[in-house]
């Protein structure tokens, strides 16, 4: 029910419908969207069929590129290979961005612990030993194993430190089987740790960071057109929320402000053809919804003629700012959760940034496509992000770093140690949807998560194991799918007439379709008519081919 025919998942569907239709003509009517969607996944075996689903390709993305608003839609079917390129770039474009999504927040956030292990194994014989306590070090008790891993981890394993040839005099063996007489003589070939898993991290917070990008703007792509046009061409103004943290305090500074503030949700008001429009963004789970019910509080208040706080002195004293009754959920500020409707509470709403731009002039109509490819969507959501990540650079730096026993013991703490941190990285609506056991839910959470709505988690290794199951599901399921889609596209034009005889069909002007016919090449209906009688020999009836 969820599936749109201007999404990536209908071009899918639709293909895999062609699939089952060369098999056994008529058959589909007859299937479940279930039985339908096991085809998704087939994909060519020698290049007849390649070209014959490179043909059968072309009106899907037509069509997708038409209600998308990329070229008029033709009541006739008559598109032409500009058409087509266009559909197929911005298809493989989107779907590209949609799948690097899902792959960077499905992947667990890299720790210093992992990267360690990773390291010694490279670099040194493989073997139980790397992890086997059986040493000790002068500034752990006698009877506190440690292992060549864990002194690895936190630059004691070696005489220089975090590099070196031999071994660090502070340690000694526990026991008769010296693991680092073996492990000694390739001491050279470590890399330091430290520099190593700061390069592994920021790979990784790089693609986090595209993938969140990403996330929002499908948020703000996913709303009603309306609401669309007014928050891409409005002059946009940024509020933020936050309890109010003193019943005693007279003054506070906008240091102890921002402290308290909620850092996953953010009130956008978008002024467009002189008019105020409200919305909620939260940038946890990548929602965002319209709240015109705010536009009646903020008209008894005076927040919205108040200087940005982004501008303020942080450290000046201010006058407490008093709490109103808002109806908005503060948890869904702070904490993440889904918004509750109908909450209310006494909460503070204070200005943070806003464009001090003249509102652009607008188009009438803006499919959903236009606006997730929008320049002035991008600059919106990078803005956002500035002032509301899910999480910082330092925090994610910090909990995959985490804390070696050693280090812990000098501090006089034990409760650094662990080193697994549940961290829910953006985006938890298909985590439900895929563990929910219902069937239908778990249909909608495949697409949902890597294609029409938004991939879930990022997290260190030893969260639920349900997580992974997402990864799994979403990943290599919809991965595939989409790429056998993008690969068919690939080969469309080589299928397509030119009609006047040039070899290159990109000449401008080219039908490559005409009152709803393909017009293909003679070497594409020959190819097309093989691949065809091939295909259904090697499948044999449907329900062979599903046995």
């Amino acid at each position: 029910d969820s599936m749109t025919i201007s999404s990536p998942a209908w071009v899918m569907h639709t293909f895999a419908v062609a699939k089952v239709e060369i098999i056994a003509p008529g058959s589909s009517r007859g299937m479940t969207y279930d039985q339908i969607q096991s085809y998704a996944d087939l994909g060519p075996f020698d290049q007849q069929l390649e070209q014959l689903f490179g043909l059968g390709v072309i009106t899907h993305m037509l069509n997708w590129g038409a209600v998308n608003g990329l070229f008029p839609y033709s009541p006739d079917g008559e598109y032409t290979v500009e058409n087509f390129c266009t559909a197929e770039t911005h298809y493989n474009q989107y779907t590209e961005a949609l799948e690097q999504c899902s792959n960077a927040i499905n992947t667990p956030l890299p720790t210093r612990e992992e990267v360690a292990l990773a390291e010694l194994k490279r670099a040194l014989p493989d073997g139980e030993y790397l992890t086997d306590k059986r040493y000790g070090h002068k500034d752990l008790p006698r009877s506190k194993a440690i292992s060549i891993h864990e002194l690895f981890m936190s630059g004691d394993l070696m005489h220089k430190g975090w590099t070196g040839t031999h071994m660090s005099a502070d340690i000694f063996t526990l026991d008769y089987h010296d693991g680092l007489k073996l492990a000694q003589p390739y001491f050279y070939m470590l890399q330091n740790i430290q520099t190593l898993y700061a390069k592994t991290f920021d790979d990784y917070f790089k693609k986090i960071q595209q993938g969140t990008s990403t996330a929002l703007k499908l948020a703000l792509s996913k709303i009603p057109e309306t609401d669309r046009i007014r928050l891409e061409y409005g002059a946009l103004t940024f509020y933020t929320v936050r309890e109010k943290f003193s019943d005693h305090a007279t003054h506070e500074t906008q240091r102890l402000r921002d402290k308290y503030r909620g850092r996953y949700g953010v009130i956008i008001c978008a002024e467009h053809d002189f008019q105020k429009y409200y919305y909620e963004l939260f940038t946890l789970r990548a929602e965002c919804y319209s709240r015109q019910d705010l536009g009646d509080i903020f008209l008894t208040t005076s927040i919205e003629y108040f200087e940005p706080s982004i501008n303020t002195d942080k450290d000046r004293l201010q006058w407490q700012t008093q709490a109103l009754d808002w109806p908005l959920d503060i948890n869904a500020y702070i904490k993440g959760t889904a918004p509750v409707k109908n909450a209310t509470g006494k909460l503070v709403v204070e200005k943070l940034w806003e464009s001090n731009e003249t509102p652009q002039h607008a188009p009438h109509t803006r499919s959903q496509l236009e606006t997730f490819f929008s320049q002035r969507t991008s600059s919106t959501v990078a803005r956002i992000l500035s002032h509301f990540p899910p999480a910082t650079y330092n925090e994610l730096f910090d909990a995959g770093y985490g804390i070696a026993h050693l280090e812990a013991a000098r501090k006089n703490t034990k409760d650094n140690i662990d080193l697994v941190l549940n961290l829910i990285i953006p985006f938890k609506g298909c985590i439900e949807d895929l563990t929910s056991a219902d069937p239908d839910r778990e249909a909608s959470g495949i697409f949902g998560c890597a294609l029409d709505a938004l991939a879930v988690v990022g997290s260190v290794a030893g969260v639920a194991s349900k997580f992974a199951s997402v990864a799994l599901k979403s990943g290599s399921l919809l991965s595939k799918s989409v790429k056998l889609v993008r690969l068919s596209g690939n080969f469309a034009l080589s299928l397509i007439n030119p009609l006047d005889g040039i070899p290159s069909l990109l000449k401008k002007g080219g039908k490559i379709s005409k009152n709803g016919v393909l017009l293909i090449t003679g070497q594409g209906i020959k190819t097309s008519g093989k691949a065809t009688r091939q295909i259904r020999s090697v499948s044999g009836t449907l329900d062979a081919f599903n046995a």
